[in-house]
């Protein structure tokens, strides 16, 4: 359970990042490559300086390590 906002964007991106590895490889199975990279936009400032550097932020050390795979 996501106790501040930054932290379930975080959430929801890092699911979102997985489940674009998933459906490119699911994809490369199945004989469609991709061609190009898959874009995930964020719109929470605090969520997009957390994924670009989850050392620095001061409400990171309570997301769990899993959700820290962006």
């Amino acid at each position: 359970m996501a106790t501040f906002s930054v932290e379930a964007e975080y959430i929801a991106l890092a699911n979102a990042t997985k489940e674009a590895i998933w459906l490119h490889i699911l994809f490369t199975k199945l004989n469609f490559p991709s061609t190009m990279a898959t874009v995930i936009y964020a719109n929470n400032q605090g969520c997009i300086t957390l994924a670009n550097n989850s050392v620095s932020h001061f409400h990171a050390k309570h997301i769990d390590i899993c959700h820290h795979f962006i």
